[in-house]
């Protein structure tokens, strides 16, 4: 699943994903104070190969494990059919008077030498149902596409276009 970076030492890829194991092969986390640092001998390169996969999943549950030890939590989550969707991009605006949240498809591409290449996760439909969910709750949301009132707390359902841009207004 990891890709060692440097190479000379004795890897144990199942050090990397434990959280208490001290493998200077994959992972090494010393205390200093009140911080601590962590060395992770991989590379994030085949993530990029792999992020759609079983092997994606296994990268994003080591580095989310880290930071929320860290106390650093994602202000949102979106989730398809009740699997995290990866692939959709979370991008958060602030203006004077409210916080807007842009949902984008940003799906999987394999290039190619002969032509188009792929795109692999697109959602055939055009609409679908997410869950986003949010960090810190909001008053009101609002669809700014559509004008339609989406709900209010730390989850919301938006019947959303995979193939558009969600533009969500948070007060």
């Amino acid at each position: 699943v990891f890709v060692q970076y440097e190479r000379g030492v004795i890897a144990k890829a199942a050090h990397a994903m434990d959280g208490t194991a001290d493998d200077p092969a994959f992972r090494v986390e010393r205390e200093h104070g009140d911080g601590r640092s962590v060395y992770l001998n991989i590379t994030p390169t085949p993530y990029l190969w792999s992020r759609r996969g079983a092997d994606g999943f296994a990268y994003r549950r080591l580095l989310e494990g880290i930071m929320a030890r860290a106390g650093v939590v994602p202000r949102v989550r979106v989730f398809r059919d009740g699997v995290e969707a990866h692939t959709v991009e979370r991008l958060m605006w602030r203006s004077a008077d409210a916080t807007y949240l842009w949902l984008v498809e940003n799906p999987v591409r394999d290039a190619a030498i002969d032509g188009m290449g792929t795109a692999d996760g697109i959602p055939p439909q055009d609409t679908e149902t997410i869950e986003v969910q949010l960090a810190s709750p909001t008053g009101s949301a609002v669809d700014m596409r559509s004008g339609q009132e989406i709900g209010s707390g730390s989850v919301l359902k938006l019947d959303w276009n995979p193939h558009e841009a969600a533009v969500i207004r948070l007060d």
